[in-house]
Parts: C-alpha cells; sequence; structure tokens
C-alpha cells in the first residue's frame, strides 16, 4: 500500500514538474530565435558599412553565411535563417523552428533610418 502511495505522489511531482517546465522551454525558444535575429541585424549593419555599395545583404534560407559572417551552429532550436525584402531602408530576418520549435517563426523587421527592430513570433 505504502508503495502505491510513493509512486502516485511521483507522479503527481513528475506531472507538475512537466507543466511548471513547459513555459521555461517557450522561453528559451523564443529567446534563441530574437537573440539569433539581434545577431543577423548586426552582422548585416557591419557588412553595409564594410561593403562598397552600402547595401544590406540578401539572403535565402540557409544556415550560414559567409558574407555577412554568421551561422545557427551553435543554435538549438532555429537552424534555417533567411534576409528578405532588402532595401537601402532596411529589411526582414525571419527564422525558422525545427525540433521542439518546428512550425515555429519568428520575424524582424529592421529599420535603417531610426535604426529599429520590431520582432514578431508565430506558431507558438
Amino acid at each position: 500500500m505504502e508503495v502505491m502511495v510513493v509512486i502516485i505522489i511521483i507522479g503527481i511531482t513528475l506531472l507538475a514538474w512537466k507543466i511548471a517546465s513547459s513555459g521555461h522551454v517557450k522561453l528559451a525558444i523564443v529567446n534563441e530565435g530574437r537573440t539569433f535575429i539581434e545577431k543577423v541585424v548586426a552582422q548585416e549593419r557591419m557588412y553595409r558599412a564594410r561593403s562598397n555599395k552600402g547595401n544590406f545583404k540578401s539572403i535565402n534560407s540557409t544556415n550560414s553565411n559567409g558574407d555577412i559572417m554568421i551561422n545557427t551552429y551553435d543554435n538549438k532550436y532555429f537552424l534555417t535563417f533567411s534576409v528578405t525584402g532588402v532595401t537601402n531602408e532596411g529589411f526582414t530576418v525571419t527564422v525558422f523552428g525545427s525540433g521542439k520549435a518546428q512550425g515555429v517563426e519568428i520575424t524582424g523587421v529592421y529599420t535603417a533610418a531610426d535604426n529599429n527592430l520590431s520582432i514578431t513570433e508565430s506558431g507558438l
């Protein structure tokens, strides 16, 4: 009888832990995506400053780009990204989730005139 009580208590404790930790996993996923977008924006700004043309770099969906010197190799949830809508005024960065973040996309729209980055999340 005591064994049954102990098993039930352990089960309830594990369930409570799983419920409580799911919010932390979601937060970790979002933070990784947002941080990577900020890194891409910084690298794009450096690329523009170094470029003779003064342009941002358009990037098709990939896991790395040598021109702006960035890759997703250290990421756990976001392994591909793209830079689209490139103009002299700004661009859009999208990171695509995988694994536990499958279906999650985080998008950052950068505006050069006011150095503003607006980030939105979908699929969470």
